[in-house]
Order: C-alpha cells, then sequence, then structure tokens
C-alpha cells in the first residue's frame, strides 16, 4: 500500500511538472512573437511606371512595357521605378534615406525631391503607406556606363535605426 502511494504522488509531481514546462514554453513564445510584433516593422515592393503632367502612374513591374508605351501615347511619358513603403508594425518609424541598387554594385541615390516625393527624412505612423519614385533614365545611364546589355535592379529604404529594407522584387533594366 505504501509503494502505490509514492508512485501515485511521484505520478502527481510528474503531470505537475509536465503541465509547468508546457505553460513556461507558451510563455516564452508568447513573450518573444509581442516583441517582434510590437515594433515597426517596414514592407517594400518594387513598381515601375511613368510620370508627367503632374501625374504619376505606377503598376507592378510584371507590366508588359507596352502598357508604358500606352501612358506616354497619353502624356504621361517619363518612364520611373519606384519603391512603395509600408509600416505595417505598431510603433512609428523614420525613413531617412532612399535608393536603387544596380545588382554590379552602382547606387542611384536622388538627392533632391522630384516627382511628389516625400522629403527625407520621413516619419512613417503605423499603418502609413510611402512612394518614392525615379527617373528611369538615369540608372539606364549607370547600366550603359557598367557596358552590360542589362542589369537587375531593386530599391530599398533605409530607416533610422540603420536597417535597410530591400524589395524582393527585381526589374530588368536594358541599356537602350
Amino acid at each position: 500500500m505504501e509503494g502505490s502511494g509514492r508512485i501515485r504522488l511521484s505520478l502527481a509531481a510528474l503531470i505537475v511538472s509536465i503541465v509547468s514546462l508546457v505553460l513556461a514554453v507558451a510563455s516564452i513564445t508568447w513573450q518573444a512573437a509581442s516583441f517582434h510584433l510590437a515594433g515597426s516593422r517596414v514592407k517594400v515592393t518594387l513598381k515601375k511606371g511613368a510620370a508627367g503632367s503632374g501625374n504619376l502612374v505606377l503598376g507592378h513591374v510584371q507590366v508588359p512595357t507596352e502598357s508604358m508605351e500606352d501612358l506616354a501615347a497619353q502624356g504621361i511619358g517619363e518612364p520611373v521605378i519606384a519603391i512603395e513603403a509600408r509600416n505595417v508594425g505598431r510603433l512609428g518609424v523614420s525613413v531617412v534615406a532612399w535608393g536603387v541598387v544596380l545588382e554590379n554594385g552602382f547606387e542611384f541615390i536622388q538627392s533632391e525631391p522630384v516627382l511628389g516625393n516625400k522629403a527625407m527624412p520621413h516619419r512613417m505612423d503605423a499603418g502609413d503607406l510611402a512612394r518614392w519614385s525615379a527617373p528611369l533614365a538615369p540608372v539606364k545611364a549607370a547600366v550603359r556606363v557598367s557596358e552590360n546589355e542589362a542589369l537587375n535592379v531593386w530599391m530599398y529604404v533605409e530607416l533610422g535605426t540603420g536597417r535597410r529594407v530591400t524589395t524582393k522584387e527585381r526589374l530588368l533594366i536594358s541599356a537602350e
């Protein structure tokens, strides 16, 4: 009888220990998730389009080039490349710079606000969206200077924290 009482006590202690371990792991997981979600999180997307007549028309990088030619016929003719940044986190963040990167290492950085771009630094509160665009002509010139027929390009925003967020999408720019 004494032996079965000890086994029951040991079994009860084991069950309490297992429940405690599960709750501890759940608590640590929740703390880590809360910490990750509490800050600012910026998501970026690469766009291409055209500017002119006080308008900026942007589309996904997969939009056919013929569509851009149709825009030129409507008077919206200067080709542009753009980045769209969205703060999906819970805290605000400052964007201090943005630019275009060519796969050979060249970077194009717009030094003056053009095409209705936001001035730097730009504060983005939770849920805010901002766009910056650059004329495609200087980017094409950089491709020509590199003596390549075409290069992939992408864009980035640099945050006040020093973190650089780059677009996953790539756009092949020809030297022509």
